[in-house]
């Protein structure tokens, strides 16, 4: 994907696109795992998982942890050096083992990167508490963030009486400012209309509620995914829209969820759907 977009970067209002439940959430946080581990500070606002579950999720990401209570047998497919991907499968730890947390946890730390947490009630933050919180953590705490994850600005606190697309509107062009004004990369997420979902690519017309997002975005990434690409945990990361160029691109991906980890790796030219006889490829562009 770097070589698509050439990275993400400070001043910068990336938006990932996609369904209900359509691992958006997961995308938000696989731009704050490299980020800590190059030693980066990141602000995580969630308005609909508790803290704990954030938490969670980064221990999960962090440490290959399943979620279940117990270790588990989990199938993960490997790339050999002559470029074959082998299935196989591995017992993993559990993310209820403190041990294995702790363990997590010190390694991401040892990079000199922070992770802060922050829950809001749902549709109960506003921008201004936004920038409220950011001053509480540089002055008190001496934490300024290199990334703001706001997990996700349409269900924000907007204007009493304010129509919804006016309400959208104004929130993503605030958020474009806060990215500006604090020199940061601001990363959040947007549903797309309901006849978009399971579309192996999405377009800016796409965009749930408000068409105006597209415009106020710097980065639009849509985490495409067919019913038969979802059986095989594989998915396309597709640049909707940009800035900087590189649009209409994509980056296939393989995740495995069961351990927390969102991207394996990342060929354009691998296969996103498994082979059928009789029946012609998904044409991969």
């Amino acid at each position: 994907m770097n070589g698509i977009i050439g990275g993400y970067k400070r001043k910068q209002l990336l938006c990932f696109m996609g369904g209900p439940k359509g691992k958006k959430s997961w995308a938000l946080m696989h731009v704050a795992k490299p980020a800590l581990l190059h030693g980066l500070n990141v602000l995580h606002i969630s308005h609909e998982m508790t803290d704990e579950e954030v938490q969670r999720r980064y221990d999960r990401m962090f440490g290959a942890l399943v979620k279940e209570k117990e270790p588990q047998e989990v199938t993960v497919e490997i790339r050999n050096e002559q470029g074959v991907t082998e299935k196989i499968q591995r017992t993993y730890n559990t993310v209820y083992d403190t041990k294995a947390v702790a363990r997590a946890r010190e390694a991401m730390q040892s990079f000199g990167g922070r992770l802060v947490i922050k829950k809001y009630p749902m549709g109960g933050c506003s921008m201004s508490e936004i920038y409220r919180l950011l001053d509480h953590l540089e002055d008190f705490e001496g934490f300024v963030p290199d990334i703001l994850l706001n997990d996700y600005v349409d269900i924000m606190k907007g204007q009493d009486g304010q129509e919804t697309r006016h309400k959208l509107n104004d929130l993503y062009m605030a958020h474009k400012g806060l990215a500006d004004d604090r020199s940061i990369l601001v990363v959040t997420a947007s549903q797309v209309r309901r006849e978009a979902i399971r579309r192996p690519i999405l377009t800016l017309k796409d965009f749930a509620e408000d068409i105006r997002k597209a415009a106020n975005v710097d980065l639009a990434i849509a985490v495409c995914q067919t019913d038969a690409q979802i059986k095989v945990d594989r998915a396309r990361l597709y640049v909707v829209a940009s800035r900087g160029g590189g649009m209409d691109r994509y980056s296939a991906i393989h995740m495995n969820l069961d351990i927390g980890q969102f991207c394996m790796w990342s060929r354009a030219d691998w296969e996103l759907e498994p082979k059928k006889e009789n029946e012609e490829q998904e044409d991969e562009m």
